[in-house]
């Protein structure tokens, strides 16, 4: 396993995976239900309309904070764009949470209480008072804590096995992705070492120049002369840098002298005048393979994992059965106008491994036939 599995993770939730965002939001769906209906069923785990609720209010609250506002007609189509990804993302937990049944993963109480305790770390510095003030604040208790944090948990595991399984890096696809950014990733500029004396004036450069023909110290008149104030006390040194980073009088009469060489002539630039210094040069060339192998095998690694995901993301919610209950047609809706909320009265309050009778089911498709 690797430390990247928490990226995948993100792609599922939309959202960070640091405790703090999951206090400050709750994005992530309950295991247990409270009795006030639900959605639709998927893998045997309803999906309730206050889980839905929950979730869909911090998105939409993080959506309004970025400036969305949902009252405009592009807002309204963000609305509906953004209840169907939080549905999807639902749905997605959903099966996640069904595999890890499925594969009898466990995750003990005294693992929940570690997790916390890691929270408690990092994003509280140990202070039990910042901590039970950031649960009070989020209308957190620490029950609703430990559910989120297992349920977390339990969905990043079964990622986990998928990514493992599903994703391999070999050493000729390190090598491919190398020869195809060898000549632009991995390849260093030529540059040039400088040192400049910058004045407003010609007259005043040409005087510097000429102490300097007389064997003036280059260092010592920048310190004396130069209005360049981020090299002026360092004897006018610029370091190296490539053609592209200075303006092009500059950069076109440093590559023309030698090492050690002094311009005869003030450079004019939209600065002012130069005297121009070359110390030293860096030809260009190829980073050898092994010194960005390292980084290469992550760049693949991530790229083949998020390929691999979306796929599956795309294929979990084209072949997963959602079992509608009462009310779900209006629920999907794509419409721009506003729809009617669900009504919980209309939903029955199942047990979480219930799912919608058949006789469900013929209610909705008279909704069809009344549209047509």
């Amino acid at each position: 396993m690797n430390n990247n599995k928490d990226f995948y993770f993100n792609l599922i939730v939309g959202t960070g995976v640091s405790f703090l965002s999951l206090m400050g939001a709750y994005t992530l769906t309950h295991v247990m239900f409270d009795g006030k209906g639900y959605i639709a069923n998927v893998s045997g785990k309803n999906i309730t309309i206050s889980e839905f609720k929950e979730k869909f209010g911090g998105m939409k609250k993080q959506q309004t904070t970025m400036g969305t506002d949902f009252k405009t007609e592009a807002g309204k189509a963000q609305y509906f764009e953004l209840r169907n990804q939080v549905f999807n993302d639902i749905v997605l937990t959903k099966v996640l949470l069904a595999e890890a049944d499925n594969q009898k993963i466990e995750f003990t109480p005294q693992q929940v209480d570690e997790e916390i305790q890691k929270v408690k770390a990092t994003t509280f510095k140990n202070n039990e008072e910042a901590f039970q003030k950031a649960m009070k604040k989020n209308n957190f208790t620490i029950e609703k804590l430990r559910e989120v944090v297992k349920e977390r948990t339990l969905v990043k595991k079964v990622i986990d096995k998928l990514i493992e399984d599903g994703v391999k890096v070999s050493e000729k696809d390190l090598i491919d992705y190398y020869n195809s950014k060898k000549d632009s990733e991995f390849v260093t500029k030529e540059m040039v070492e400088a040192a400049h004396i910058l004045v407003k004036e010609e007259a005043k450069a040409k005087e510097i120049i000429a102490e300097l023909d007389k064997g003036g110290n280059f260092d010592e008149l920048a310190k004396k002369y130069s209005t360049d104030p981020g090299s002026k006390n360092t004897g006018g040194k610029l370091g190296f840098f490539a053609k592209s980073d200075m303006v092009k009088e500059f950069a076109d009469a440093a590559w023309e002298l030698s090492d050690g060489e002094i311009t005869s002539k003030a450079v004019k630039s939209q600065f002012g005048f130069h005297i121009i210094k070359r110390t030293a040069h860096k030809p260009s060339e190829v980073t050898p393979f092994e010194k960005v192998k390292e980084k290469i095998s992550a760049d693949v690694k991530n790229s083949k994992q998020t390929e691999f995901f979306q796929k599956w993301k795309e294929k979990t919610l084209k072949e997963t059965e959602i079992k509608p209950n009462v009310g779900y047609e209006a629920f999907v809706s794509n419409s721009k106008e506003d729809v009617k909320p669900l009504n919980p009265n209309e939903a029955k309050a199942p047990d979480a491994k219930d799912t919608p009778k058949e006789t469900e089911k013929p209610k909705i498709e008279e909704k069809k036939e009344e549209k047509k």
